[in-house]
């Protein structure tokens, strides 16, 4: 939060949906008394409300992102900034950050874009190929706008659909550039071994190290790498 404490958010089974719910801790170690007992909920969509993340919005609140799943077919990528002093949403609307496109959206990994938005990347799966994904990502700005083209752009196409792993386990495949724009790593499997790819997106959502979709070897020795951080 700036200040020396932290800003929480987590999975909630207290409505009949499950939520996001959100929570400021001081750095004295005892929660904020003008935030909601309980936590603040986050998000107003009908269906569960999963795996979220979160970064600074560089005003002491924070962005919050997160997937919600409409078993078996559909998951959409949201996001909300919430604001320090008493955790109440900052945007008048969730950001529809990756909506009704056909097949899942999941685990959404987001960071800070240096302007008071962020910047999120989620592992896709609108081709609609058997065992396959993509990892598309977006920019949002501190309105709560996206900035990419609607739904967003792709980062690597046709990776096995597993991989989504890297997006769910605790390492953060996902970082700040320090510029405006995003690093992002994951794991390519060639139909014999795996290796790690990265790709530098701007600020205007622009490769930076590679001039197609598909990023940059990271390492290709012999056998498996995974899990990327």
């Amino acid at each position: 939060d700036g200040t020396g404490g932290l800003i929480v958010p987590w999975v909630d089974e207290r409505n009949p949906s499950l939520d996001i719910y959100v929570q400021r801790v001081l750095n004295d170690g005892t929660v904020s008394p003008d935030w909601p007992t309980g936590g603040a909920i986050v998000g107003v969509t009908p269906v569960d409300d999963l795996y979220p993340d979160i970064c600074s919005d560089n005003e002491g609140g924070a962005i919050i992102s997160w997937y919600s799943y409409e078993y078996p077919e559909f998951a959409d990528i949201w996001a909300q900034r919430v604001d320090a002093a008493d955790g109440h949403p900052v945007w008048p609307e969730d950001a529809e950050i990756c909506l009704d496109v056909p097949s899942l959206q999941k685990r959404p990994r987001i960071v800070v874009d240096g302007y008071g938005g962020a910047i999120i990347a989620w592992v896709d799966q609108r081709q609609v190929i058997e065992d396959r994904a993509c990892i598309y990502a977006q920019r949002v700005n501190s309105l709560g706008v996206p900035q990419w083209q609607s739904n967003g752009i792709p980062v690597t196409e046709d990776i096995w659909v597993w991989q989504q792993e890297t997006f769910s386990r605790p390492n953060t495949p996902i970082a700040a550039d320090g510029d405006h724009g995003a690093i992002i790593a994951w794991m390519y499997y060639d139909g014999s071994s795996c290796d790690i790819h990265a790709e530098r997106l701007n600020s205007n959502g622009e490769d930076q190290w590679t001039p197609f979709v598909g990023g940059l070897p990271v390492c290709t020795a012999p056998g498996w790498q995974y899990d990327p951080n």
